[in-house]
């Protein structure tokens, strides 16, 4: 369990950069435990977190493959008011993505709609190289064909995710 004294407590409150560096160097340094403790007790003292420190923790966790932690994270910052952005949701699907979990992809993609956040052409080449690391060519083709309905023109990253998903499985028929 991470201890820290009241008066480091309070300067680590006042200063949300100094929070954030420390939370960084826990996390680089594979203290995730002791970034999530340090986390948690700015978050029960009372501490206003903002975007930037909630965003910081989820791509700490992701990078961990502590998905829960992540979810529980952004139910916490739902309560506390703080809404989730586009750099929330297309860290949690790239982090995801990138761990195969396709399972988690479809959740945080799910959730993301729940909460009103429509998806834009970023991050809707976040989910098809999201859904192309997991394995799955057919949803990463169905959320190209999404991203065409929703009025947005392909990039050269669009054509990049969905030729990486289709040689993930080695299927180059759809080229």
């Amino acid at each position: 369990m991470l201890k820290i004294d009241a008066a480091t407590l309070r300067l680590l409150s006042a200063n949300l950069h100094l929070s954030l560096s420390a939370i960084d160097a826990y996390g680089k340094a594979g203290k995730e435990n002791k970034a999530l403790s340090l986390f948690k007790m700015m978050n029960e003292s009372g501490c206003v977190l903002n975007l930037c420190t909630y965003n910081a923790i989820l791509g700490m966790l992701g990078k961990k493959s502590r998905i829960e932690d992540m979810m529980e994270i952004v139910c916490d910052m739902k309560l506390n008011g703080c809404v989730p952005n586009r750099v929330t949701w297309n860290t949690m699907l790239t982090m995801c993505g990138n761990k195969g979990m396709h399972k988690y992809v479809n959740q945080v993609f799910h959730e993301m709609k729940n909460c009103g956040f429509e998806p834009d052409r970023d991050t809707f080449n976040t989910l098809i190289s999201a859904y192309g690391r997991c394995g799955s060519e057919i949803d990463a083709a169905k959320m190209y064909d999404e991203m065409i309905k929703a009025g947005f023109s392909p990039c050269i990253t669009t054509y990049n995710a969905l030729l990486n998903a289709l040689a993930h499985r080695g299927d180059w028929r759809g080229t």
